[in-house]
C-alpha cells in the first residue's frame, strides 16, 4: 500500500503538467472554460505563420501559438481574476495600474499625488508649454477662435481620503504640485481658463453629497462632467460675448449602475466579481436654461479621454455644431447628426490644420490636474506652425513667468 502512494505521488506532478499541457486542446474541444476576456489586454497577435522549419527555427511559430492561446484559452482569463479578486479581498491588493483604497475606492497611479509634485526639471518644460499656448490663443483670437485651457480634475487630488494609507501621507505633506505652477499663471489674468479641479474642490466642501468621481472609475462622473458642461457654455459667452446655447442641470435621476468609464478602473481591475464597486451614478441629464436663445457653438475639444463625458452632453442636438475631439492630438473623431464619425489620424500640414481649426468658433485645450506635464499635446505649437506668431505679443513677458520658478522651494501650507 505503501509503495503504491509513494508511486502515485512520484507520477502525480509530471501527470498535472501534462494536463496543464493539454488545456488549450480541452478548451477548443469543449469550451468548459468560455472566455470572459481582461481588462487592458488587446487581442491583436502576429499573423499566422505557414508551419514550416524555418518558421519554427525563428520563433515565429512559437509566437503564434503562444498569442492564439492567450486569446482564446478561456481557463486563463479565470483563473487571473479569481487569483486577482483573491488578493483583493484578502489584503486590499490590486495589480497596476490600478490602485485600491479604503472602501473599495480605486484609482489610477499615474493621477496619485505622489507623481504630481513639482521638481525643478519640470519648471521649464511646463512655463515653456505655457508661452506657447499664450501664443496661441492670442493668434488664435486674431482669427476669430478662443481658445481656453481647461483643467479636468483628478480623483487622488480631490478625494484623498479614498487613497491608500501611505498616499494619504504624501497628500497631506504638503508639497507643491504641477498644477499650482499653472494656476500661478492664471493669477496674471490672461490666460483663458476654466478650472474645474477648483470647482470640484468648491462642490465637494460645499455639496458633500454629490457625486463627483465613481467609486470604481478613475474619470469624473457623469453628472460631474454635464456640470463642468454648463460652466463652460458661460465661459464661452463670457470670453466672447457671443450669445451661445446655455445649459442647466435637470432634476437628478439615478440610473440602474454605472455608465459610459464610470466603472473603467473596475474592469482593469481584472476581478472574478465585477459587480461589487458597479455602484449607481446619476444620469448626465441637462436642459436649456429658462429664457435662453443662444445659438449652438463650433466647439473642438483637445483632449485625453476626459472629452468623451464632455462630448455626451454637447453632442446633444442644438447643443454644440460642429463638434470634434483631437484626441491626443493623434486621431481626430467628429460628429454629424448627433453620431460619431470613424476616427480619422491626424497627419495633416499646417495649411491643412489651419483649415480644420478655423471650422470652430472655440477651442477648449483639456489638461488634467495631475497630468501637466502633458499639457497642449503639441497643439499649441503646431498652431503657431500652421497660423504664425501673433501680431501683438502677450500680456506677459517670459520674465513674468519665469519668477514662478520659486514656487518648487515652497509648499502649499
Amino acid at each position: 500500500m505503501l509503495r503504491l502512494v509513494t508511486r502515485i505521488l512520484c507520477w502525480l506532478p509530471p501527470l498535472a503538467f501534462v494536463a496543464t499541457l493539454l488545456l488549450p486542446l480541452a478548451q477548443e474541444l469543449t469550451s468548459f472554460a468560455p472566455r470572459c476576456g481582461l481588462g487592458g489586454v488587446t487581442d491583436s497577435g502576429p499573423a499566422e505563420p505557414p508551419v514550416t522549419l524555418a518558421a519554427w527555427h525563428d520563433g515565429d511559430l512559437q509566437q503564434w501559438v503562444e498569442a492564439r492561446i492567450d486569446r482564446e484559452l478561456g481557463l486563463r482569463d479565470w483563473m487571473v481574476r479569481i487569483d486577482n479578486q483573491v488578493r483583493f479581498d484578502l489584503f486590499g491588493v490590486t495589480k497596476r495600474p490600478v490602485v485600491g483604497g479604503p472602501d473599495g475606492w480605486l484609482v489610477e497611479d499615474g493621477y496619485l499625488t505622489s507623481r504630481t509634485h513639482l521638481m525643478p526639471y519640470q519648471v521649464g518644460h511646463i512655463l515653456d508649454r505655457l508661452h506657447e499656448l499664450l501664443l496661441a490663443q492670442a493668434v488664435l483670437a486674431e482669427h476669430g477662435v478662443t481658445l481656453l485651457l481647461l483643467i479636468t480634475p483628478s480623483k487622488a487630488e480631490t478625494l484623498p481620503q479614498h487613497l491608500p494609507y501611505a498616499y494619504r501621507l504624501v497628500d497631506a505633506a504638503g508639497h507643491r504640485r504641477m498644477i499650482d505652477l499653472v494656476r500661478g499663471v492664471f493669477g496674471f489674468g490672461v490666460l483663458n481658463h476654466l478650472d474645474a479641479q477648483a470647482l470640484f474642490e468648491t462642490w465637494r466642501d460645499q455639496e458633500p453629497g454629490f457625486p463627483l468621481f465613481p467609486r470604481s472609475g478613475t474619470h469624473w462622473s457623469r453628472i460631474a462632467a454635464a456640470r463642468t458642461v454648463v460652466h463652460l457654455l458661460d465661459e464661452f459667452e463670457r470670453l466672447s460675448g457671443v450669445d451661445v446655447v446655455n445649459l442647466d442641470l435637470a432634476p437628478m435621476r439615478m440610473g440602474t449602475g454605472p455608465g459610459g468609464s464610470e466603472d473603467d478602473m473596475l474592469q482593469l481591475a481584472n476581478l472574478y466579481d465585477t459587480t461589487g464597486g458597479a455602484d449607481p451614478m446619476p444620469l448626465a441629464r441637462t436642459q436649456r436654461r429658462h429664457g435662453d436663445r443662444g445659438t449652438p457653438p463650433g466647439v473642438l475639444l483637445v483632449s485625453s479621454s476626459f472629452a468623451w463625458l464632455l462630448t455626451d452632453v454637447l453632442q446633444d442636438p442644438g447643443v454644440a455644431a460642429p463638434l470634434a475631439v483631437y484626441y491626443y492630438f493623434k486621431s481626430v473623431y467628429e460628429w454629424a447628426d448627433g453620431r460619431q464619425q470613424p476616427k480619422r489620424p491626424i497627419d495633416w500640414t499646417p495649411e491643412q490644420l489651419r483649415a480644420d481649426v478655423l471650422r470652430y468658433r472655440f477651442v477648449v485645450l483639456e489638461c488634467n490636474a495631475s497630468k501637466c506635464m502633458e499639457l497642449g499635446f503639441g497643439f499649441p505649437a503646431a498652431v503657431l506652425r500652421a497660423f504664425g506668431l501673433p501680431k501683438s505679443a502677450p500680456a506677459i513677458t517670459l520674465e513674468q513667468l519665469a519668477s514662478l520658478q520659486q514656487l518648487v522651494q515652497t509648499d502649499r501650507r
